[in-house]
């Protein structure tokens, strides 16, 4: 099935690139890339030809792969020949400048070059960065939706990248689970439980995420922006019109679409976390559980181990020994000595009886807060009742208002003026058969509300 660019997982990436890690040479392919993309291609762009391959015959007689060839000593045919591999992979690519062969590396091909390079070092690894980016990308979003729309669209790869930094330490923990259960050797398992596990993951990630200073106290701060920016209308409105402008979306119903998808997977995100953190706790708890059970009975293993019995056994065969005549010491057959030697019946457990649990009653103070709480949220909320209700009572008959022209007398006026602009859309649109807003010049600016003007009309059968 045919492709394009766009559409292919791997772009514009050459299609044998990755034949290159494949054969019996793979680690000297990935060591004289890293090579070539420090040390040659670094900050010197485009290269001559010749200067790479005497950068790669240097690389081949630091590693004394060239010498061990009788007819090769300098590595001269070898160098030669991995440059041609490293065309004809697509890894390199060579451009004309009058009679010169200049070479660089392919621009995909450097994308997944620096991508594995980074995986490498651990520079992929910092989940706490990517948090951090998230909340401060957010924070930038919510001041000013107008100029900083691509804040949002990048804290949702950033949470993406979050994400993904915990499914691999829950498979790296699950990886070293099954490494340990593996080994049947003591020093073994010892040597994997520690490198493996409390190396590579207890102290570099898990322990990351007990700490007073963990990003993931953010949680709670970056949900709310999530949902402060959702339930305003007048930031969202902003961040589709900066989505059409940007090229990101045709249309501004698409790129209101956009925005709630871009919201939805960051809440997403962090709001489903919880089951990745019990996966990782749950594997901690069973490692460490063999690790401690092992060490219990170390001493009770060491004595059935087989080698050891064989070993006795064979020692016992060479040894000379005397005809004695049996007795109780030597058989073992004595009567108990004391209460030590006597049977001790297993101890009954005692039938726990169940306790209702009796939940703290409300002082009168709390449920007063509650009640206002309560109150306030549905005050706040605004329904097309009160929507139409508040335009019946300004307008007074008339068919249209100028946004600026419309008073603020309460709070409750706020609320309603606040949803005005997005009135068709308000409850699924359920008033958007009977008003319609649009855009004009000018700003509102009231002490209460500082935004773009609008006019507000009554729609007629002729407008609909």
């Amino acid at each position: 099935m045919g492709q394009t660019i766009e559409q292919a997982i791997f772009g514009d990436i050459h299609p044998d690139a990755f034949k290159l890690f494949s054969g019996s040479s793979k680690h000297l392919h990935a060591e004289l890339l890293e090579y070539l993309s420090e040390q040659v291609f670094d900050d010197a762009g485009v290269v001559n030809r010749p200067e790479v391959i005497d950068a790669m015959q240097e690389f081949l007689n630091a590693n004394s792969i060239g010498s061990q060839e009788g007819d090769d000593p300098f590595g001269v045919k070898r160098a030669n020949t991995l440059y041609a591999r490293l065309v004809e992979t697509g890894w390199l690519v060579e451009q004309r400048s009058s009679y010169k062969r200049l070479v660089d590396i392919d621009p995909g091909a450097r994308i997944l070059l620096d991508f594995l390079l980074d995986m490498k070092a651990g520079r992929l690894r910092n989940y706490g960065a990517e948090v951090i980016q998230v909340l401060s990308l957010l924070e930038s979003a919510d001041r000013d939706p107008e100029n900083r729309s691509e804040a949002l669209r990048s804290a949702t790869r950033s949470a993406r990248g979050f994400l993904n930094h915990l499914r691999t330490l829950s498979a790296g923990m699950g990886k070293a689970e099954e490494a340990i259960s593996s080994h049947h050797d003591f020093s073994a398992l010892f040597e994997a439980f520690f490198k493996d596990y409390v190396e590579r993951h207890l102290i570099a990630d898990y322990k990351q995420l007990h700490t007073k200073a963990s990003p993931y106290r953010f949680r709670v701060r970056i949900l709310e922006l999530v949902d402060n920016i959702s339930d305003d209308e007048f930031k969202l409105q902003s961040l589709a019109e900066a989505y059409i402008r940007e090229g990101k979306a045709k249309s501004l119903q698409k790129a209101r679409d956009a925005v709630s998808i871009d919201l939805r997977k960051i809440a997403s995100v962090f709001t489903n976390i919880d089951g990745y953190l019990e996966i990782i706790e749950e594997t901690r708890k069973r490692v460490e559980q063999r690790i401690r059970n092992t060490i219990k009975f170390l001493d009770s293993i060491e004595e059935a181990n087989t080698e050891t019995i064989e070993r006795v056994l064979r020692k016992i065969g060479k040894h000379d020994f005397k005809a004695t005549e049996a007795n109780d010491c030597n058989l073992g057959t004595h009567l108990p000595s004391g209460p030590v030697h006597l049977f001790s019946p297993a101890k009954k457990s005692i039938k726990i009886e169940a306790q209702p649990i009796k939940r703290p009653s409300k002082s009168p103070a709390m449920q007063k807060y509650e009640t206002a709480i309560q109150l306030y949220r549905e005050r706040s909320v605004i329904t097309p009742d009160k929507a139409e209700g508040y335009l019946d009572r300004i307008l007074k008959g008339a068919r249209s208002a100028e946004g600026k022209d419309l008073p603020i007398n309460s709070l409750d006026d706020f609320f309603v003026f606040e949803r005005l602009r997005g009135i068709e859309y308000l409850s699924g649109g359920a008033l958007s058969d009977k008003w319609k807003v649009r855009d004009i010049e000018g700003v509102i600016d009231n002490g209460w509300i500082r935004c773009q003007n609008f006019i507000i009309e009554r729609r007629t059968k002729e407008s609909s």
